[in-house]
């Protein structure tokens, strides 16, 4: 089993670096998240037994996984729903900030357009450098895996350090607020990847107190999209740092 889930833990890595669609990346982190704690059930023993044995250290990755994963699907749908268009003032008087608004969401439609008709030539130059990122990461991944094994198994310690490199490259090449809260929650789950590639139980304060900070960051960052998408109207950090007025 612990086989089956190293690739699938390789598999979320790929897809976080790779995409840059949010409905795509955020069940990535999920499956990341679920497949972390079948690994923990299988590693540690069980010590929960109501009715069937079943492990507290999964249960909290699990809950912890949804419950990041359940924020930030629905403040990211809420962004992308207040997107204003030229109806959603209509017959009002604008003041600065909503004039502001609309000429950046004009801009942003046209620029859309102008992308998508050069798409095809774009394409090769998007996907280049995370694929490249991509490579680094698996050479780095085995180097690390065979200099520094954790114990448990080659392909165990590969998705360990697989996933912390992930997690950083997704922070590197993040060009909205969304890959890099992502980013971070995947090197988050290097840290519990550790745990079980080890075999160790930290305790249930530890475990408490690392899911409570998961959590409490997801929703940091989860206002902070609301706060800046309800003033620029964009989570795109080029248009954030340039100002697009």
């Amino acid at each position: 089993m612990p086989n089956l889930i190293a690739p699938g833990l390789i598999l979320t890595g790929v897809l976080l670096v790779l995409l840059r669609d949010w409905r795509l990346t955020i069940p990535a982190l999920l499956a990341q998240y679920l497949l972390l704690g079948l690994l923990i059930s299988i590693t540690l023993p069980a010590d929960l037994r109501l009715g069937v044995d079943l492990n507290s250290s999964a249960l909290i990755e699990a809950a912890t996984g949804l419950t990041v994963t359940l924020l930030f699907y629905l403040t990211a749908r809420a962004a992308v729903r207040s997107d204003i268009t030229s109806q959603t003032y209509a017959g009002q008087e604008l003041d600065e900030f909503q004039q502001a608004a609309l000429r950046r969401q004009q801009r942003r439609v046209n620029r859309d357009a102008v992308e998508a008709r050069a798409n095809r030539r774009a394409i090769v130059g998007e996907y280049l450098l995370p694929v490249a990122a991509l490579l680094i990461c698996a050479t780095v991944a085995y180097s690390l895996s065979q200099l520094y094994p954790l114990g448990q198994s080659l392909l165990n310690d590969f998705s360990f350090y697989w996933v912390v490199l992930c997690g950083l490259f997704t922070l590197l090449l993040a060009h909205d607020l969304i890959k890099i809260s992502l980013g971070l929650m995947t090197l988050l789950n290097g840290l519990g990847l550790l745990l079980a590639n080890l075999g160790q139980r930290p305790g249930l304060l530890v475990e408490g107190t690392q899911a409570a900070v998961a959590i409490g960051l997801a929703t940091a960052l989860s206002y902070l999209w609301l706060t800046l998408h309800a003033r620029l109207r964009s989570l795109n950090l080029d248009e954030v740092l340039r100002g697009d007025d």
